[in-house]
């Protein structure tokens, strides 16, 4: 299946390369709210990508939690992703749990990202080297 948005493939590889160059940055200077801020735009924009190619009406407004509940209901395979992780907030808390910027936080939101790129691509037969 080909997908239809070109522009979206094109946003999700800059973004995810953005992430990428981010993380490979000494642990004291990764800028933690740019990587937490653009590993969910990215996540959600992959969503995006798998609904529109896969013709599934999705509100306009919309965040990934949103979103994944669609990807569920057409394919049950998405369960299989632990979303939990992008329930974070940016300012610290006394639940440190919910807390995005520490790095144990903003690494598992990167692994959820690989995992559910890795997934919507191998579904929708789109190439590692269209990505990059």
């Amino acid at each position: 299946m080909e997908p239809k948005n070109n522009q979206l493939i094109h946003d999700i590889s800059s973004s995810y390369l953005m992430i990428a160059d981010e993380l490979a940055r000494p642990k004291g200077d990764v800028v933690g709210i740019s990587v937490c801020g653009a590993t969910k735009f990215t996540i959600t924009n992959v969503l995006r990508l798998y609904l529109s190619t896969k013709n599934i009406a999705f509100p306009e407004l919309h965040s990934a939690n949103d979103l994944m509940a669609i990807c569920i209901e057409s394919n049950p395979a998405f369960k299989q992703f632990d979303t939990t992780v992008l329930a974070c907030r940016c300012e610290p808390s006394h639940d440190a749990t919910t807390y995005c910027l520490g790095e144990e936080s903003i690494y598992s939101c990167h692994n959820l990202l690989n995992e559910i790129k890795d997934f919507v691509f191998d579904e929708l037969k789109i190439k590692e080297g269209n990505f990059a």
